[in-house]
């Protein structure tokens, strides 16, 4: 039996040797003890947002919603247009408690935000969560890369309160470019494809915001 197992264990390293030697870096173990190492690769950011092979992550995306006001038909059933705000115990988070695990990641060094859904814009209170987020952009000592990704549906009445934010990313997911084509992947009427194609002209002339 102790042959086998001796047998084992080199078969185990002779298989870490060859990933290793694949791979384009070495991989970088971090350990409570490894207080100098955390140092330098923690340059900026907290502890807690570094990999364990010295990845710093600054890039966080939040779903406001899984929730969305497109039926299309590769992903849900043909239903109305829901607008909703979610209260404090439910599976949602409210906007209460989005400013405070966003105000959490921005402190421990987080320096790029995308809102997703779903569809983000919505929610009932999305123009808080915006409000609030421009407000915690202005207190940081270096930029914030705000982002949204979006099906243009209900963005245009939000532009105004994404420019305050200082929101400068815009990610605009369309189906089609063919307007008779519209209602039979998203499941909504032809005239919610012209708003689509307008907020995309208003946002593309806006090119000092967006």
């Amino acid at each position: 039996a102790e042959p086998l197992k001796k047998l084992g264990r080199r078969r185990t390293v002779s298989k870490r040797m060859q990933l290793s030697r694949r791979l384009p870096w070495k991989p970088l173990r971090l350990r409570p003890g490894c207080g100098r190492v955390r140092q330098v690769v923690n340059a900026g950011i907290h502890p807690s947002l570094v990999d364990t092979f010295g990845r710093r992550h600054h890039y966080l995306r939040v779903s406001l919603t899984d929730r969305c006001n497109l039926k299309c038909r590769y992903c849900m059933p043909e239903d109305g247009e829901e607008v909703f705000t979610p209260t404090p115990g439910g599976k949602v988070m409210t906007a209460e408690e989005l400013n405070r695990i966003l105000r959490l990641f921005l402190q421990l060094g987080v320096r790029k935000v995308r809102l997703t859904g779903g569809e983000p814009t919505i929610r009932g209170d999305f123009d808080r969560i915006l409000s609030d987020i421009g407000e915690m952009r202005t207190r940081l000592p270096e930029p914030l890369s705000l982002g949204i990704t979006t099906n243009g549906i209900r963005l245009k009445r939000f532009l105004p309160q994404m420019r305050a934010a200082g929101l400068t990313n815009i990610n605009l997911s369309l189906d089609t470019l063919e307007p008779a084509k519209f209602p039979f992947l998203a499941g909504r009427p032809l005239e919610w494809h012209a708003r689509i194609v307008d907020v995309m002209h208003e946002v593309a002339a806006q090119e000092d915001c967006f």
